[in-house]
């Protein structure tokens, strides 16, 4: 039975992309969202923490949900167009795009380039929690996040094209929280590497106000 409502909070800092060997030249952008198992009634919020402090609108609602991914998976093309941008932070550089935060679009030239973003993006997941069983709800909540490598050619203006996915499972512990600092390399077709921090922690525990 769900009689409490849990907020964890994860904040994700995009530190810097490198270019392996990139088959193309042009603009790139890194994309990152939070996934939670479907079997868990859960709202994800991402927000800018700049904006956010400033009082500019920064919260984007959605409603969580995915497939549990392996330690690192996934990868693909096919999707394309920019989505409606929700809010941005003009320091950093950093956007909302649907409930996914982005990175600034930065310019690939040369094999081996390093460019640095250090964009940051929040996390809040607001979940249905056992208080009987804290623990085990929490963790059947199965975090993880989805990175995505948009690729534009500059001649087209400002569409970018989804390149390349990956998926990290997130191994949540509540007592513990969690801290990373990994680099994720995406696919062999697209040989390139984002370093990321990933911090969360369980911030809140109190009556349920979602369905």
């Amino acid at each position: 039975m769900a009689d409490l409502q849990a907020t964890v909070e994860f904040a994700v800092e995009l530190y810097k992309f490198y270019n392996v060997d990139l088959f193309q030249r042009g603009l790139y952008q890194v994309r990152c969202s939070l996934r939670v198992s479907p079997r868990l009634p859960v709202q994800v919020e991402t927000c800018l923490p700049d904006a956010a402090t400033t009082g500019i609108p920064s919260v984007h609602n959605g409603m969580g949900g995915g497939e549990r991914g392996a330690r690192m998976s996934g990868g693909g093309e096919g999707s394309s167009g920019n989505s409606p941008t929700t809010s941005s932070d003009s320091r950093s550089g950093a956007t909302i795009i649907d409930d996914a935060g982005a990175s600034r679009v930065f310019q690939i030239l040369y094999r081996n380039e390093e460019v640095s973003l250090r964009d940051v993006i929040m996390f809040r997941a607001h979940l249905l929690v056992d208080s009987r069983h804290l623990k085990e709800s929490i963790e059947r909540a199965e975090f993880s996040l989805n990175l995505e490598l948009w690729f534009g050619e500059q001649t087209n203006g400002n569409i970018l094209t989804l390149a390349s996915t990956r998926t990290l499972q997130l191994n949540f512990h509540p007592g513990r929280g969690l801290h990373y600092h990994l680099p994720v390399l995406f696919d062999y077709f697209h040989l390139a590497a984002v370093s990321i921090g990933i911090h969360a922690s369980l911030v809140a525990l109190h009556q349920p106000y979602i369905k």
